[in-house]
Parts: C-alpha cells; sequence; structure tokens
C-alpha cells in the first residue's frame, strides 16, 4: 500500500502492519533446514547410486559414459531393455557388441557387407543384423560367429526381434517381410 507522508511517497507492506511472531519464525527457519538436509541426503544417493550400480555420474548430465568411434559412418544402435548390452553396425562393415561399462568392444564380427539394421533381445542374449548383401545374420552375445544367418533376394533394410527373444523378423527392399523362429536355420 502506498502511503503519502510528508512530501514523499512511502511504501509500507501488509506485514509491517502485522505484528511479527519469533516461533513462527523460528519454525519456518527449522522446516527450511529439514528440506535442506533431505534434498542433500537424496542428491548424495542418487550420486552413491550412479557411481555403484551405474558406474559413471553422468547420468543426469547428459555427458556420454564412453565413446567409440568406428571406421566410419553408423547406420544402426540397438540397445539390450535392461541396458546392459549395445551393438552397433553401418558402413565399415563390422557388427560391434559392447558392454555398457566400457568402450572397447566384446567381440567384433566383419560381415564384408554394409549393415543397414540391427536389433537386440530384451535380454540380450540374442541379436541380429540386415545387411545390403542381402543377408540377415543371427548372433548371440556369447559368439562372434553368426549362429544363423538367412539369405533375401535383396538388400535387407529392417530387422528386429521379439521381446521375448523367440521370434526374428526382417524386411528387405523389395517389400518381402520374413518372419521366423530365432533358434531355427530357416524363416516360418
Amino acid at each position: 500500500m502506498a502511503f503519502r507522508r510528508g512530501s514523499h511517497l512511502a511504501m509500507v507492506f501488509v506485514r509491517d502492519r502485522v505484528p511479527v511472531r519469533k516461533h513462527l519464525i523460528i519454525f519456518g527457519q527449522i522446516l527450511s533446514l529439514i528440506l535442506f538436509i533431505v534434498v542433500l541426503y537424496l542428491t548424495a544417493q542418487y550420486v552413491y547410486l550412479d557411481m555403484t550400480i551405474y558406474h559413471s555420474t553422468t547420468m543426469a548430465l547428459g555427458i556420454p559414459m564412453w565413446v567409440y568411434t568406428t571406421s566410419s559412418e553408423v547406420l544402426s544402435v540397438a540397445i539390450s531393455k535392461d541396458g546392459r548390452y549395445c551393438i552397433a553396425g553401418g558402413m565399415d562393415g563390422f557388427i560391434y557388441l559392447f558392454n555398457r561399462t566400457n568402450s572397447v568392444p566384446i567381440w567384433s564380427y566383419n560381415l564384408n557387407s554394409i549393415i543397414n539394421s540391427v536389433a537386440i533381445s530384451d535380454d540380450g542374449k540374442y541379436f541380429m543384423c540386415g545387411c545390403q548383401d542381402s543377408y540377415t545374420y543371427v548372433f548371440q552375445n556369447t559368439s562372434s560367429s553368426p549362429l544363423n544367418t538367412y539369405s533375401f533376394s535383396t538388400e535387407v533394410s529392417s530387422v528386429d526381434i521379439s521381446g521375448d527373444g523367440n521370434y526374428i523378423i526382417s524386411g528387405s527392399k523389395d517389400g518381402e517381410l520374413k518372419l521366423g523362429y530365432i533358434k531355427s536355420s530357416n524363416y516360418l
């Protein structure tokens, strides 16, 4: 509220007119201190979990945990549902398997063909890729040798694995789709 005092205008706030109660001030300060301690505890716990479980303190900062550089363009990447395994493929013809905690590949395999698409099962046990050489390759995370190889009449453009890891599907540039059982050497 504004009042005129003499020849000057002075601003007087409502709080100046209400009597101050010291116990409310002390209560507010204690409540603020408790809130600060809770936030400090939660922040410390979050950083501790990042360092012990995720092996990184960058989860909330958007900074990469690690970086790996291939010899050419990466066209497709995938990560298992639990985040443990990552795969990548691209122009250099290699498929790479990574553990999320290390930038050195667990293994890599040269398919001698451009890799257009990669997919990984939810548990990270199986993964596959579709290539320009008209083949689809299925791998297990324990071996760099293909578990199964499937052929198409033209370049494979897209691949995927079902959530339970039992089925695979592939699509080619000529519009052909193939569905198969992951442990079979033939599509259904």
